[in-house]
């Protein structure tokens, strides 16, 4: 922390020796504390700690004051923090998320148009979906309701851009890509040429685009990634998969022609060089027996007369 923040920090410190039930020197330095960790995160350093000593302090605060609607969302907001940073790590973090919706909740038993603890809720909610989904769990009712406490936030504050945006993100977990495409235009509109906002609608739409896509399409492409990363193994099962979901007579126009054209054509390149033991570029080769050899190069010629055939079709 900055020399400054150290010398609040002390201050609060000594206030609390002095009296220890003076809650708003706990609220205040949880503040401080939060202010911390945004600073630490800027500067790429771990700001859990930060995090956990806000939240430490606004339930101190609590405790002496537990009617002050504040402190629960300000804790609520650090618990979110912390929990983030738990899941990029190998802590479990619902329980941050399931303290923060708690917090929330109790903000909006007071006031039902309290538009900063619907949006906390939401991303609390949405959190706790993408942990318990990560988990094999089932996401969706937390995602319902992430959505749920958005549009509350819409209907009290239609101009919050943001929640267009925090909808948007639910989408894309959901699966639901043209909900997300159109929510983060819906945020645009209300923040016109926001960076963040722009790059995150492109990516939604190519999401929506590939998607869209016939199956077989996307095998290959992701056949040609393989192939350009090296894994020769992956490029294999990619474009067998392509043909397989294509069938002979499916499509049947010059895209789906040339796709399968290519898609015979690298695999006869793959079966050659599995031929040779070679697995990927950097591998060391692999001992085959010569009856596996003479078999890959079988599929290799038989691949490579049918991108001929079709090719010449």
């Amino acid at each position: 922390a900055s020399a400054e923040y150290e010398a609040s920090l002390m201050d609060y410190a000594e206030a609390l020796r002095r009296n220890p039930e003076f809650a708003v020197a706990f609220h205040n330095r949880g503040l401080l504390h939060m202010k911390i960790a945004e600073m630490e995160t800027e500067r790429g350093s771990d700001a859990s700690g930060s995090h956990a000593r806000a939240i430490a302090d606004f339930g101190e605060e609590l405790k002496r004051n537990p009617s002050t609607l504040e402190a629960r969302r300000s804790r609520g907001k650090a618990l979110i923090r912390l929990g983030e940073i738990e899941a990029e790590g190998e802590t479990d973090p619902r329980e941050r998320f399931r303290q923060a919706i708690e917090d929330f909740g109790a903000c909006l038993g007071r006031s039902t148009d309290d538009v900063e603890s619907y949006t906390g809720r939401g991303c609390a909610r949405l959190n706790l979906g993408k942990a318990e989904a990560t988990r094999g769990g089932d996401a969706a009712e937390f995602y319902r309701g992430a959505l749920a406490d958005f549009d509350a936030t819409l209907a009290r504050a239609p101009e919050n851009w943001r929640a267009h945006a925090n909808k948007a993100m639910v989408y894309v977990e959901m699966g639901d890509l043209a909900s997300a495409v159109r929510s983060y235009e819906a945020a645009l509109a209300g923040c016109p040429g926001h960076p963040g906002l722009t790059k995150d609608l492109g990516i939604a739409r190519g999401m929506l685009s590939r998607s869209q896509r016939p199956g077989w399409v996307v095998e290959i492409e992701e056949g040609n990634q393989a192939i350009q990363g090296g894994d020769y193994e992956g490029a294999r099962a990619k474009y067998e998969a392509a043909l397989a979901a294509a069938g002979d007579g499916a499509g049947g126009d010059e895209a789906w022609r040339e796709a399968r054209v290519a898609a015979h054509y690298n695999l006869a390149c793959v079966y050659a060089l599995l031929s040779t033991g070679k697995r990927a570029p950097a591998a060391e080769t692999q001992a085959v027996t010569p009856e596996e050899a003479a078999r890959a190069r079988e599929v290799a010629f038989r691949h490579l007369r049918q991108a001929i055939e079709l090719d010449l079709a």
